[in-house]
């Protein structure tokens, strides 16, 4: 994303009133325990590339029930 990251854009949706309870997973390459904590403290979920769509189905469906 060339002017955001997705940490931004998940900071804007979860700081603005109307979008906060919107559901928030982030789906990256990076694995580091860092980049893993910003993202678990930010988001509702986080999954590393390459992901089990099976996987990324079990954590969209706990948000869509």
């Amino acid at each position: 994303m060339p002017k955001m990251s997705g940490w931004d854009v998940c900071s804007k949706i979860k700081s603005d009133p109307t979008t906060k309870d919107i559901p928030v997973i982030f789906l990256t390459a990076r694995t580091d325990d860092i980049s893993r904590s910003m993202g678990l403290k930010g988001a509702d979920g986080y999954m590393e590339k390459p992901f089990d769509p099976i996987d990324l189905i079990k954590q969209i469906n706990q948000f869509i029930k």
